[in-house]
C-alpha cells in the first residue's frame, strides 16, 4: 500500500503538460503575455486614432456596398528623416523603435527665425498630394524651460542636394538621422503652430475657419495670427493632433483628442508649387534644451 501510494502518476503529468509552465516542450512566461511597456504603447496608439478609423468597420457591417475611405499608414512614417546640429534622435526603449525621440540636447535657441536647421527636425516620410494626412506629435518640456523659449509642430517644404552623397554617414549613425544644412537642405516654405498660441505662414494669406476653443484670436499681419490655446498652461506634455487636407489647402490643430473643437485654417498657398516640386513633410522646432518631440502616427485617408 505504501508503494502504491508513493507511485508517480504519469498520466497526470500528460493531461497537465499543455498547461505546464515548466515544460521544456512549451515553454511559458511567468509574466503576463503583454508587458507594461506594451500595454503603454498600444493605449497611446489607441488614443492618437481617428474616430472615423475606429468606426469604418461598423460602415462596412452596415452597408457592404456604400464606399468607405481607405486608411494608409506609411512605413517609418513616425521616424525622423533629418535633424539639426542641435538635435539627437534618442530611441531609448525597445518599444520606442518605430516612434523615436527627438531631443534638444546640445544648446538653446533665443530667436524662432533661426531655429532652422540647428533647431529642427524633418519627419522621414512625405505628406500625400491631393489627400488629408493626420499627424499625431507628442512634445514635452521640462520645468525650467516652459514658457521661455517655445515649441513648434506643423509642416514645411525643405530643398535637397542634387548629390546623395553630400549627407554624412557619420552624422547619420551619431544623431540617428541625416543632418540638416541650410545650404544643402534650405528651408523653401512652411506653416507653423507653436505653444504660445501663436501660427505663421510663409506661403502668404492665412483665413481662419474655425476658432476652436480660441475665441480671442488676433490677426497680427496676414501670414500671422496670435491668442490660441497654449499648450503648456496646465500638463509638460501634449498631444497635437494636426490634419492636413493637401486637396483643398487646410490644416486643423486639436489639442489632446481628436474629439476636440479643432482649430481650422486655410493656407491658399499651400497648393501652389512656385517650382520646386518638394513634398510637404513633418516639422517640429524644439528651441530649448531638453525639449523633445516624436511623431506618435502618420496616416493617409482617401475616399474609397
Amino acid at each position: 500500500m505504501a508503494a502504491d501510494a508513493l507511485r508517480v502518476n504519469w498520466e497526470m503529468f500528460a493531461e497537465t503538460r499543455p498547461s505546464d509552465r515548466t515544460s521544456l516542450t512549451r515553454p511559458r512566461r511567468l509574466q503576463a503575455t503583454e508587458s507594461l511597456l506594451e500595454r503603454e504603447r498600444s493605449s497611446a496608439g489607441r488614443a492618437a486614432r481617428h474616430p472615423a478609423e475606429r468606426g469604418r468597420r461598423a460602415w462596412l457591417l452596415a452597408d457592404p456596398g456604400e464606399t468607405v475611405p481607405v486608411l494608409t499608414r506609411p512605413r517609418g512614417g513616425c521616424k525622423w528623416g533629418a535633424v539639426g546640429s542641435a538635435m539627437r534622435v534618442c530611441r531609448g526603449k525597445a518599444s520606442d523603435a518605430t516612434s523615436p525621440f527627438l531631443i534638444n540636447d546640445f544648446w538653446d535657441c533665443l530667436e524662432l527665425s533661426s531655429a532652422y536647421p540647428e533647431c529642427s527636425g524633418i519627419g522621414a516620410r512625405e505628406l500625400q498630394p491631393g489627400l488629408v494626412n493626420r499627424i499625431t506629435y507628442e512634445v514635452s518640456s521640462e520645468e525650467n524651460t516652459r514658457g521661455i523659449p517655445v515649441v513648434q509642430v506643423g509642416i514645411a517644404r525643405i530643398g535637397v542636394p542634387s548629390n546623395e552623397e553630400a549627407f554624412d554617414e557619420d552624422e547619420l549613425r551619431k544623431r540617428g538621422a541625416h543632418k540638416l544644412d541650410e545650404e544643402l537642405t534650405p528651408l523653401l516654405s512652411s506653416v507653423l503652430f507653436n505653444s504660445t498660441g501663436d501660427f505663421t505662414s510663409t506661403e502668404g494669406y492665412i483665413e481662419v475657419l474655425s476658432p476652436g476653443d480660441s475665441p480671442a484670436l488676433t490677426q497680427r499681419m496676414v501670414d500671422w495670427w496670435s491668442g490660441a490655446t497654449s499648450w503648456f498652461s496646465d500638463a509638460l506634455s501634449m498631444q497635437l493632433l494636426l490634419e492636413v487636407d493637401l486637396a483643398r489647402g487646410c490644416l486643423s490643430l486639436r489639442l489632446g483628442s481628436w474629439s476636440k473643437e479643432p482649430l481650422v485654417i486655410r493656407v491658399p498657398g499651400m497648393l501652389e508649387d512656385k517650382g520646386s516640386q518638394r513634398p510637404w513633410m513633418p516639422i517640429v522646432q524644439l528651441p530649448a534644451v531638453g525639449q523633445q518631440a516624436r511623431i506618435i502616427d502618420l496616416h493617409v485617408v482617401s475616399d474609397g
